[in-house]
């Protein structure tokens, strides 16, 4: 018994100092370069909104092609939910997460909104990644089949107003300026 507590104190002795230093190294550690405020997103405004939305792009697209879907550019996508959304403001995102602005199909769940100035039947969903997902689906339908060919923002969202997306003629030029204004191509690369 002599011995265990003998052992013990070595040990406790031991291991003290060197846990002392280490806290004191670690609270003199200064890292290399620190974000200045001015280049972080403030929680709540656009611009968090949309790096969280262009995030969720990324995920939501390699999910896609791990299923063996063909993908839309990050760009494309991000600004349509952008638009779609009203920065994530509509009522389809406050009642059914629908932020890609899709319309529901018998048997879906769904909610009532007007659009175009009738009362239509919009599809719900769990979150913004179940809508971004469904997006990337309804894209690979044949109707939308210039869409993959197309590498920039604006020729596939050319290729969605065509195949009637959305009933707004001006619908690619807008996806553009949003993905434009919010300098949304770095997330192509």
């Amino acid at each position: 018994m002599k011995y265990a507590i003998m052992f013990f104190l070595v040990v406790v002795l031991a291991i003290i100092p060197q846990s002392v230093t280490t806290a004191t190294r670690a609270t003199q550690y200064k890292p290399a370069k620190v974000p200045k405020t001015h280049d972080v997103p403030k929680v709540g405004t656009k611009v968090a909104f949309h790096d969280k939305v262009a995030l969720q792009a990324l995920v939501a697209i390699q999910n896609a092609k791990n299923k063996g879907l063909k993908t839309p550019l990050p760009s494309l996508l991000t600004a349509q939910v952008i638009h779609e959304s009203g920065g994530g403001t509509s009522y389809l995102v406050k009642a059914a997460n629908n932020y890609n602005g899709i319309r529901a199909k018998a048997g879906e769940p769904f909610i009532w909104a007007k659009d175009d100035g009738k009362m239509r039947k919009f599809k719900k969903y769990s979150s913004l990644s179940a809508s971004m997902a469904d997006a990337i689906r309804i894209m690979n339908n044949n109707r939308y089949k210039g869409l993959f060919s197309e590498r920039s923002t604006y020729g596939q969202a050319l290729a969605l107003q065509n195949g009637y997306y959305a009933s707004d003629r001006k619908y690619a030029k807008k996806l553009s300026s949003v993905a434009t204004q919010y300098k949304l191509k770095r997330y192509d690369k």
